[in-house]
């Protein structure tokens, strides 16, 4: 059909020059909630390991969801996960009694970001890092990580296997971190390879 092709151009120019907008339109939201999170309790304690963030971070947690559930096409849910802090050592741990598939509620799944933080779904417990402070885009996108599997769990998705479960989380991931120029490979080093390797049923 004539001229096809130039609208296709002209369209694609348009979502370009539409990304940074978004990118900054979700930076606003999120920092604000991090302020007012910040700001109401500025005279918290570190968290203890393990321990409920004494830090509230509600706003956060609630802005970045809403733009998961949109993502993932699904509606905004009421229930947020529970957060807390682990320590590097407390989440090595973790992450051997996951790869062991003797905790229950995590996946039987080690993915590289998985080792970063985790969530489970029985207690709908999600764990970062401690030192952990959302302050870029690739930190963020962590969190976003996880509550798709904290969505994946109220909306009782179901999956093959653990491994396409984290399909879903890492295109979810993906698309946030291209709002902000960056993908898997630049923020984390997760090449195409070891992304289909993570998210294959066969491996």
């Amino acid at each position: 059909m004539p001229g096809t092709s130039g609208f296709n151009r002209s369209a694609d120019a348009l979502r370009l020059a539409r990304a940074p907008l978004r990118a900054s339109l979700v930076m606003l939201l999120v920092s604000t909630a991090m302020v007012q999170d910040r700001s109401s309790a500025a005279s918290a304690s570190p968290p203890v390991n393990g321990a409920p963030a004494n830090t509230d971070l509600n706003a956060l947690v609630a802005a970045v969801t809403g733009w998961a559930a949109a993502d993932m096409g699904l509606p905004v849910p009421v229930e947020l996960p529970r957060l807390v802090f682990v320590e590097p050592t407390a989440m090595l741990a973790e992450l051997n009694a996951q790869r062991r598939g003797q905790e229950d509620g995590f996946d039987a799944s080690a993915s590289p970001v998985e080792a970063l933080a985790f969530y489970n779904s029985r207690t709908r417990t999600l764990s970062l890092p401690a030192g952990w402070t959302g302050g870029s885009p690739a930190e963020l996108s962590i969190l976003v990580h996880e509550l798709v599997h904290h969505l994946q769990t109220l909306f009782h998705q179901g999956f093959a296997c653990p491994a396409d479960r984290e399909k879903q989380a890492y295109a979810t991931q993906e698309r946030w971190l291209g709002m902000f120029g960056e993908d898997l490979e630049s923020a984390f080093g997760i090449d195409r390879l070891t992304l289909l390797v993570t998210t294959s049923c066969m491996f």
